[in-house]
């Protein structure tokens, strides 16, 4: 809840909003006076808000509300400023325990009954709410409008430039069309939202309440739905299907606000849930993480040990960056209250009670089996003997996931224990759990079942397997590169580190795929990329097949930016096909705009359906052609041909066969076709029987007269036999007289009578048939989840594949494809590139302007190259594992750096390089130590800083790790920072037996230090100092042309930079041209 301000005079603007609320409603504005106000009033003018929030689209800045009068600006004292319950002093739990109490519970409010009695029903019923909901804005229904009170309406007027309401209280809301727009704007600022529904008619509300006195009776309301920044599913009340790549522009637009749009028009919600215990003496804490994708329903749970540095954690949240935190409240150990104060210092935190709110690992699965969330398994999944041996020992879980039953305890025959190693990570599986209920949406997430395990990218695989007598490589239980939050940030991988937008980011440079799930996937596999020689192999050889067959990648594009958003809409149909629940307050709640809902959702639902038949188009069309690679021939081959894509065609027929779309769209409500819903087809031929049997009974009866009769009457009253007056001594005793008019009398009969009572019983079965018949037919379509999933995932490999294949052929003149060297015995870690370019500086300069360079580490011995003119480089290392670098400050070190490292990603994805040809190893681990900040935070200089990340990477290098370590020590003095930068290198050179025989990790070391440099250079080769290795260490720099300003002044250089790398050291680092360039006084520089 907001705290009220010191002031409790706030000056503000009042108009009238026409609304249903039980107050009287004002007269409306004449359009003169209409006018008059938009005119001065700085908030409206030319019929629309003037945009104050930062985020907001000029296309979302129209006016919610007919302004019906307005008001002198004037300073008002808001009632809620004056409340002494609200005064920071004050304020209780709605248990009266104050913030400072042990079991505080800062989401509720304590409210005075006394205080409560004298509000008016309306009012009373919103502090109730508040009371128990203080941290959330309420969006409370009145009518067809949403209003937000007091407090709640100042964030309203401040966040979304809504304008005040009369009265002597806060008072704004918006027209109920407009919630998915607004409740967006507040959570994407950090908000939580609940939604409150009416869920009783006045008819209902009379009838409850005709016994009581007027100020008692109100409209029974409740809480139909919690928004939070973690919890953004799908939205039932808008489309996901109108924001297409096609619609946006050209997919390779280079325009930065473009990019923007696309990659922000449906971001992720992760909502993170994590606990930290004891670790060992290596690893000293242990984590439990769970987390939620709310927009695709994924969760995911893991445990694992982590270092004093947190690297495997903080890996993970550079990946998956949440949303919102849940915390243990009390028992958040010291890394994780480190990571909330710096990592994570922006991000919404919620702490939670424990046992009773983040639950324990066995109150987790009690709570699991009681809810019955997990609906039976389809006979579409596939079942592997994994899950079958756990269903014969938990026969009453057999419809859980493989993930949750694997961490179940096989020495508990009910499977109620979890397994010691997955105890924190089901402790968080129940904070997630508790939240999604508390929010209202457990059973709509859940049933989809999609819960997978996160184990750390550099942890071992446990079921990987490798023929007897082989040697244990690197990649056999390590399949992604490991790249953790320090380097992704140092290599401006995701977000360059100024303005933190995409602008010359590795995956702005990549990413051109045209579909939303297909951009998802390419940031996946940018972050982590494959290790294994034969899997980037595959990847390798189908991005050349591609290449070979460009002819035909325009109109793939040009399909593929048709599709819709399909990942996130299956996740919505599911959603929506799951909301059967009569015990949910929505299935209570009383929705004005239903039709205009229904429409939504039903073309959402046509054009997932058409986006899959589109995938089929795309599919054939591309097996036309002649596909090399097995790896893209499986993409794109039905599974009845042993392929991966799933023969989705006919479920795809059956469901585009079920229902007029076009109809169904401009309704806004689904008729079926026969044979889609029993119940609606036998109540529509019962009702077709009826009918019939009736026209016989008066056709027989209008022989009987002589004349031809009718019937008569509407709703409950109808078919009353019209009998002309004339006739009226020939009807039968039995008929009874209804009604009459003149000349015409009008008689029931018992036959009409039981007929009419049959067919209105049919008819209230078709209404409710037709009422349910949408949620039928998502649910029918969300029990093949797992196949629609399947194919959207088939053609998000298919549109990264192509990004990667354009990137190959158009980034640069020269490209070449990196030769991976499988590991064995005799192989030794090897990296070599020739003339490499940096893959983010391409097409930023012309192309002459770019300086290539050659990088050279690790032993090639019989696989080097034949000679160029490279040789020279090539040949000075040879048997090199660290170069230290020199050269110029601004010479362009750092720069060669990031390029090796970068060049070193794009290999491992498969993609050719900005290089004339390149060779190495697999690399597991990128590591970086560049530029320099202090975390003040967490209270830590920079100089800790530059040693706490020197730890870490020296802690956890292999002799596969790919090593920068940029000017080590200069955060220090200089004896110091020398003294350690030798150490660092020596150790770097020959981590004394850490690995198998030979040098250690490929590293670049840049260096000012030219000590160490002297010190390296001067080494004996015949000297046993295993402290410095010249066998293992070279020297490179990067050269320059340098010329005197004058003959009397040697200090003063000019230096003409040639970002060229060549071997040897460069002698100094010539500050002063960089003193010169900054434009430093003249004085300055020659004292």
């Amino acid at each position: 809840m907001s705290s009220p301000t010191t002031s409790s005079v706030s000056k503000r603007r009042r108009v009238i909003i026409e609304s249903s609320d039980e107050e009287d409603e004002a007269p409306a504005l004449s359009k003169e006076k209409a006018e008059a106000v938009n005119k001065h009033d700085p908030v409206r003018q030319n019929g629309k808000k003037i945009n104050e929030a930062a985020d907001e689209s000029p296309l979302e800045m129209s006016v919610v509300s007919q302004v019906n009068e307005a008001f002198e600006d004037e300073t008002v004292s808001w009632t809620h400023l004056s409340l002494p319950f609200l005064e920071p002093s004050k304020i209780k739990d709605i248990n009266g325990r104050r913030p400072d109490h042990p079991e505080y519970d800062p989401h509720t409010l304590y409210v005075p009954e006394e205080f409560k009695t004298k509000q008016t029903p309306g009012m009373r019923q919103w502090w109730e709410l508040k009371s128990r909901y203080s941290d959330v804005i309420l969006f409370f229904k009145v009518g067809k409008f949403y209003e937000m009170y007091h407090m709640d309406a100042m964030i309203g007027v401040k966040e979304l430039g809504l304008v005040f309401m009369k009265g002597n209280f806060a008072h704004c809301g918006f027209p109920e069309v407009a919630f998915p727009r607004m409740a967006d704007q507040l959570v994407r600022k950090g908000y939580k939202i609940a939604r409150i529904e009416q869920t009783e008619s006045i008819d209902a509300m009379n009838e409850r309440c005709k016994r009581k006195s007027s100020s008692e009776k109100v409209v029974r309301r409740e809480v139909c739905q919690l928004i939070t920044p973690g919890t953004c599913t799908a939205s039932t009340r808008s489309e996901i299907s109108d924001v297409k790549a096609v619609e946006t522009g050209d997919v390779e637009n280079d325009d930065e606000s473009f990019r923007d749009l696309i990659n922000l028009a449906n971001p992720d919600s992760f909502l993170l849930a994590v606990v930290e215990s004891h670790g060992n003496k290596s690893y000293p804490f242990a984590f439990g993480i769970g987390l939620l994708n709310a927009s695709t329903g994924k969760i995911n749970i893991g445990q694992f040990l982590d270092d004093r540095h947190c690297s495997r954690l903080r890996t993970f949240l550079s990946h998956h960056p949440p949303n919102q935190l849940l915390i243990e409240r009390g028992t958040a150990g010291v890394a994780i209250k480190s990571l909330i104060k710096t990592s994570l210092s922006c991000v919404p935190t919620e702490f939670l009670t424990p046992t009773k709110q983040f639950w324990s690992a066995k109150n987790t699965v009690q709570e699991l089996e009681t809810a019955d969330y997990f609906p039976k398994r389809m006979s579409n999944i596939t079942v592997d003997s994994n899950h079958v041996s756990k269903v014969s020992s938990f026969p009453d879980k057999e419809s859980w996931p493989d993930v949750l039953l694997n961490m179940l305890s096989e020495d508990d025959p009910l499977g109620r224990t979890v397994k010691s190693e997955w105890e924190l990570a089901f402790r968080c599986l129940g904070a997630l759990i508790y939240y999604l209920r508390y929010c209202l949406i457990d059973r709509e997430v859940l049933s989809l079942g999609f819960i997978d395990v996160y184990v750390p990218i550099d942890m071992k695989n446990a079921n990987s397997q490798r023929s007897p007598g082989s040697i244990e490589l690197f990649y056999d239980t390590q399949s992604q590169m490991v790249l953790d939050s320090i380097t992704l940030s140092n290599l401006d991988i995701i977000r360059n580190n100024v303005d933190g937008s995409q602008e010359g980011s590795l995956l702005q440079r990549l990413n051109t795929c045209c579909t939303f799930f297909g951009r998802r996937l390419l940031r996946q596999w940018i972050t982590a990329p494959p290790c294994n020689p034969n899997v980037i192999r595959q990847r390798q050889l189908a991005i050349e097949n591609l290449i070979s067959i460009s002819d035909i990648i325009p109109k793939l594009r040009d399909k593929l930016a048709q599709l819709p958003d399909l990942e996130r809409l299956i996740t919505k149909i599911h959603l929506l096909g799951s909301k059967g629940d009569k015990n949910h307050p929505d299935s209570r709640a009383i929705i004005f705009e239903e039709v205009q809902y229904s429409r939504k959702n039903i073309t959402d639902f046509v054009a997932t359906l058409d986006g899959f038949e589109l995938s089929y188009k795309i599919i054939h069309e591309i097996n036309h052609y002649s596909l090399s690679s097995a790896y893209l021939k499986k993409l794109v081959t039905l599974t009845s041909l042993s392929g991966n894509f799933p023969d989705i065609s006919e479920k795809i027929n059956y469901f585009k066969n079920a229902f007029d779309a076009e109809k169904a769209k401009n309704e806004g409500r689904i008729i079926p076709e026969p044979g889609i819903d029993p119940e609606y087809d036998e109540s529509v031929s019962e009702i077709k029987r009826i009918v019939e049997d009736m026209d016989r009974f008066l056709l027989k009866w209008s022989k009987t007269f002589g004349t031809r009769l009718a019937y008569w009457g509407t709703g409950r009253n109808r078919y009353q036999i019209e009998i002309p007056e004339s006739l009226a001594s020939r009807v039968p005793n039995s008929w009874q007289l209804s009604s009459q008019r003149k000349g015409v009398k009008r008689y029931t009969c018992s036959e009409t009578q039981e007929w009419l009572s049959e067919l209105t019983a049919a008819e209230e079965r078709k209404d409710a048939s037709l009422r349910s018949i949408m949620q039928h037919i998502f649910s029918s379509f969300s029990e093949s989840f797992t196949e629609w999933h399947m194919a959207m995932s088939c053609l998000a490999e298919l549109d990264c594949l192509i990004a990667l294949s354009s990137y190959s052929t158009n980034a640069s003149d020269v490209m070449c494809l990196p030769e991976f060297i499988d590991l064995n015995s005799s192989t030794k870690p090897l990296l070599e590139i020739v003339d490499g370019i940096h893959p983010c500086l391409i097409n930023t300069f012309s192309g002459g302007d770019i300086i290539p360079n050659d990088i050279k580490l690790g032993t090639t011995s019989s696989m080097i190259y034949s000679p160029t003119q490279h040789h020279t480089l090539r040949d000075t290392f040879n048997n090199v594992s660290v170069i230290l670098v020199t050269g110029p400050n601004m010479g362009g070190k750092s720069t060669l750096m990031r390029q090796a490292a970068l060049l070193v990603i794009l290999a491992h994805l498969g993609c050719r390089i900005p290089a004339k040809s390149c060779k190495l190893t697999p690399v597991d681990r990128i590591f970086s130590r560049l530029g320099a900040s202090d975390r003040m935070l967490s209270g830590e200089s920079t100089f800790l800083v530059e040693l706490s990340e020197t730890a870490s990477i020296l802690h956890h290098i292999t002799p596969h790790s790919l090593v920068l370590m940029d000017e080590l020590g200069r955060g220090t003095s200089t004896h110091d920072g020398s003294a350690l930068a030798g150490a660092v290198v020596s150790y770097l050179a020959k981590p004394n037996g850490r690995f198998f025989d030979g040098c250690g990790p490929r590293t670049l070391f840049s260096t000012h230090y030219h000590s160490l440099v002297d010190q390296v250079a001067n080494t004996d080769p015949s000297t046993s100092d295993e402290d410095v290795n010249h066998l293992c260490i070279g020297l490179g720099h990067m050269s320059c042309m340098v010329e005197a300003e004058s003959e009397s002044t040697n200090d003063l250089e000019n230096i003409t930079f040639l970002y060229k790398f060549i071997p040897g050291a460069c002698p100094k680092s010539y500050g002063f041209n960089a003193a010169r360039l900054a434009m430093l006084p003249d004085k300055v520089r020659v004292s």
